[in-house]
């Protein structure tokens, strides 16, 4: 991991945290969106029960893109963390978002527990 990204600790924790918090929820509303459609599929509305798993379907595959900017939303008051998610694009570039979200995350882990 890069030193431009351990200057931005603290907001890395926030945004790293909101990204698994939207990942969470675009998972669970996902398998809601599944759940509703096998009730269709059982009630004898094949085709609209197909049209819910599909919507579900392609929002779930959307999550990578959702929970960034989710993050970014929700951090776009914040100059300290804006820094921080310009920091991590820069990172992005060449990279995979997953590799990187995972490095970082890992390092805030390890910090968060000499900290404790």
């Amino acid at each position: 991991m890069n030193d431009e990204l351990k200057a931005h600790r603290e907001p890395l924790g926030d945004i790293v945290a909101a990204i698994h918090r939207a990942t969470a929820t675009v998972a669970v509303l996902s398998f809601v969106g599944y759940g509703v459609a096998a009730w269709l599929w059982f009630s004898g509305q094949p085709w609209l029960a197909l049209g819910v798993a599909t919507v579900s379907y392609l929002f779930f595959r959307l999550y990578p893109v959702l929970s960034v900017h989710w993050a970014r939303w929700r951090s776009a008051d914040d100059l300290r963390a804006r820094a921080a998610l310009e920091a991590l694009e820069r990172a992005w570039q060449g990279r995979s978002r997953r590799a990187v979200l995972l490095e970082v995350d890992a390092w805030l882990r390890k910090e968060g527990s000499k900290h404790d």
